[in-house]
């Protein structure tokens, strides 16, 4: 038994003037101190307004892994990590993209970027946020959010990890249990697979990525996910970039 991932990401239209995609995301297994595998997936949305919110983006998703791995080499069991070093994943953040500013002589806002994240280990899942976006997963009822998106009082807006006050938006959920499919997303596609008045995920979407994840080989997974990214069903309804990253717990993983 073994993860099988997928991940895709695509520019939006509303980058008219030949701008990359703000978005970045990140999955993989790394091996945690018991020996077992650990699902790492984060998926990091850099603020449109941000001159270089695609450099936070990264740095966001590469220093989230890293503390994740830091952490999970001490110990794989979830339960042993407490908020205070959750919160300094954030904190670790903040200080590497700081100075990622002060080199490049820019301002901390610049590289503004909102965080969703996954640890899950064999029997136990982590799921952190700041901002929007979200973390669905099916824990054996159906899929169902994990951690809701969280937007500020503004219309468009939301919270930031580079943010002076982003550990009061730190959203923390642990779960002692590992899903058979776990899928983040950021913003671009959170309208079109999460029912703001229910609070609740679109089955059939996520029911759709999870069977095309257990037909298809990672290679396929990958293009499949970037063709409904650039579909007009995505673009039709949503402008903004759009990322994805998903897993699926299979028999053999390739």
């Amino acid at each position: 038994m073994a993860w099988k991932l997928a991940s895709a990401a695509a520019l939006g239209a509303i980058h008219d003037d030949g701008e990359s995609c703000q978005d970045s995301v990140l999955i993989e297994t790394v091996q945690g101190s018991s020996g077992s595998p650990v699902l790492i997936a984060v998926v990091s949305d850099g603020a449109g307004s941000a001159d270089k919110g695609r450099i936070g983006s990264e740095i966001t998703c590469e220093v989230c892994r890293d503390e994740a791995v830091s952490l999970l080499l001490e110990s794989d069991d979830l339960v042993e990590w407490t908020d205070y070093e959750i919160r300094s994943i954030i904190q670790t953040i903040q200080k590497k993209i700081a100075q990622r500013a002060s080199l490049d002589q820019a301002t901390v806002n610049d590289y503004s970027a909102t965080l969703v994240a996954a640890v899950i280990t064999q029997s136990q899942s982590l799921f952190i946020q700041v901002g929007d976006g979200a973390a669905v997963w099916n824990p054996g009822t159906g899929c169902e959010p994990a951690l809701w998106p969280e937007e500020s009082e503004y219309a468009n807006t939301t919270y930031f990890v580079t943010a002076a006050d982003a550990l009061d938006h730190l959203q923390i959920r642990r779960a002692p249990q590992r899903p058979d499919f776990v899928c983040l997303f950021s913003d671009g596609l959170q309208y079109l697979v999460l029912d703001f008045k229910a609070k609740s995920a679109h089955e059939l979407f996520f029911k759709t990525v999870e069977s095309k994840m257990e037909s298809l080989s990672r290679a396929e997974l990958d293009k499949w996910l970037q063709a409904m990214l650039v579909s007009p069903q995505v673009t039709g309804r949503s402008d903004d970039d759009t990322s994805i990253a998903a897993a699926i717990w299979v028999e053999e993983a390739e």
